[in-house]
């Protein structure tokens, strides 16, 4: 049977990136901004400033690769699969008339988690989840209001992550050896 070692579900990698979120508010005491999955349901218009989190692509990066293992008492064969994971974050803010100089908007937020996720802290709490940041894209400034000005294209921008998935299974013990001659044959040729 397999056991799983670090093997990130789809709501682990949702759980990461959120909580990495919420440390980059903290980071630039950044208040009265929340954040949750992109694919989870919510009204547009009485939504409060927002960062949105969702998983682009997940592909299997590299081969899988496997080791064995000797404990006192077992052994074990660990398998290892090299993964990335596309995490676009996007933001939403209703912007107002009365927004002053010192307005964070969408795109400011977007700025300060990327700056975050890039200094020293983000790296380090990055890694403390598993990840190491591979390719960040450019953050795109969509301004579109739709005719019920109820909803706004989000500025987004996406982050290539790696990670490593890995489980083990146990490798049999040899208990018992037992010597069997099995048809040991001879061909004799006379001239």
């Amino acid at each position: 049977m397999a056991q799983l070692i670090n093997y990130k579900t789809e709501n682990q990698i949702y759980n990461d990136f959120i909580n990495l979120v919420k440390a980059s508010f903290v980071a630039f005491s950044l208040t009265g901004w929340s954040v949750r999955q992109l694919n989870q349901l919510f009204k547009v218009n009485v939504l409060k400033p927002t960062v949105f989190v969702s998983i682009a692509n997940n592909p299997q990066r590299g081969q899988q690769y496997s080791k064995n293992i000797k404990n006192d008492d077992s052994l074990n064969r660990e398998y290892h699969i090299k993964q990335e994971v596309a995490i676009k974050f996007s933001a939403a803010r209703r912007e107002s008339a009365h927004d002053d100089l010192q307005t964070v908007n969408s795109i400011d937020v977007l700025k300060r988690l990327k700056s975050f996720m890039q200094s020293d802290k983000g790296v380090k709490l990055l890694a403390s989840y598993g990840y190491a940041q591979y390719r960040a894209g450019e953050i795109t400034p969509p301004f579109f209001v739709n005719d019920d000005d109820n909803f706004q294209l989000l500025p987004s921008f996406s982050c290539t992550f790696v990670y490593t998935d890995s489980w083990q299974t146990d490798i049999n013990k040899i208990t018992k050896v037992e010597n069997k001659i099995i048809g040991v044959f001879k061909n004799v040729h006379s001239n």
